[in-house]
């Protein structure tokens, strides 16, 4: 694995560091995308249901707020 560069060498990320950056990319791609909000909120239960979050710890539509003010086109 020498042979691999590093994030900091490429100066991005070629891969997602775990799988929870690969379910922000999918929701960041569906914001850039126009996607419904309803359909957005979906996944994000769809991810939750997935990775086993029997309690999710915060709200998805203050997440789903904050991640259209990040990625979104204002």
């Amino acid at each position: 694995m020498a042979n691999v560069k590093t994030t900091e060498e490429l100066g991005y990320r070629p891969l997602p560091e775990d799988e929870y950056d690969s379910y922000l990319a999918r929701l960041a791609g569906m914001v850039r995308g126009g996607a419904y909000r309803s359909d957005m909120l979906a996944y994000l239960a769809s991810a939750e249901e997935y990775i086993g979050v029997s309690k999710p710890a915060g709200n998805k539509e203050a997440f789903l707020d904050a991640v259209v003010k990040l990625f979104g086109q204002d």
